[in-house]
């Protein structure tokens, strides 16, 4: 189990960096040769997408089992354990940037009563991280625009305990269910990536909600469905040291068909 947590850590780092260089574009506009070299590093998307699966997946492995029964103490035990490890940072960071746009009004005299009170709206909205929610991108990037990632994430924590507790009353636990649960999951993130290629205006309902976020969630929660029962405490280290190689490899291989095809839009697989 332990060179399994190394090798996500590993994928982690990789993803992280990828992640990093597609935010770049803030520097590299300035120049010619940074607008000349971002198109190919700005794949963070895929980064994104693994993510979400990993957290599916690891959440399989640490609670699924946990919520075979569901009642008022365990479920609000672990909802402040989330918050406490969310939250926080979260609040900081948010904080920094209102106060800094709290800023911006005094120097530049913005006191409209239009603009207060759509300022108000999104501290209501962002501080209990509701802002996914929206499907407005405007909505979904305010303040801390990289904020929609932590309440897309928290809200998908706050209803995976009902999920596992339904599954867990109907038996979801044998390999074929976990493989019908990843295609199922899998086309209804190519369905949903096909849509938004179609519609790259709706970035803020394909990108940045919990509607969509929630299947790629699932992918992982399926994946370790798999592994689960395929007894990973009795593989090999070799196994899961080939399967992140594996991982990057799929990883490189999206990235490249993504930059050749030109598409605008993710694909919807880690």
């Amino acid at each position: 189990m332990k060179e399994r947590y190394k090798a996500i850590d590993g994928l982690k780092v990789f993803v992280t960096i990828t992640i990093f260089l597609s935010h770049l574009n803030v520097i590299l506009d300035t120049t010619d040769l940074g607008r000349t070299l971002y198109p190919f590093i700005s794949c963070g998307a895929y980064g994104v997408n693994f993510f979400f699966v990993v957290s599916g997946f690891m959440m399989y492995l640490h609670y699924f089992d946990k919520f075979s029964t569901l009642n008022k103490e365990d479920y609000c035990f672990y909802v402040r354990r989330k918050i406490s490890k969310l939250y926080p940072m979260y609040a900081i960071t948010m904080s920094v940037f209102i106060l800094l746009e709290m800023r911006d009004m005094y120097i530049n005299g913005i006191f409209t009563q239009e603009y207060i009170t759509d300022f108000i709206f999104r501290i209501l909205i962002s501080l209990p991280m509701l802002q996914s929610l929206s499907v407005k991108y405007e909505i979904n990037l305010v303040f801390n625009s990289a904020a929609w990632f932590l309440s897309c994430l928290m809200i998908i924590y706050l209803v995976i305990p009902f999920i596992f507790w339904i599954l867990q009353k109907r038996k979801y636990r044998k390999n074929a269910n976990g493989f019908l649960l990843f295609i199922v999951s899998f086309g209804i993130c190519a369905f949903f990536n096909q849509l938004w290629k179609k519609n790259p205006q709706m970035t803020g309902l394909f990108y940045c909600t919990p509607y969509i976020r929630f299947f790629h969630f699932f992918l992982g929660v399926s994946v370790g469905m798999i592994l689960k029962n395929m007894k990973l405490s009795m593989m090999p280290p070799i196994f899961f040291n080939i399967l992140e190689m594996l991982l990057i490899i799929v990883n490189m291989y999206a990235w490249i068909i993504h930059r050749l095809g030109g598409c605008q839009a993710e694909l919807c697989s880690c």
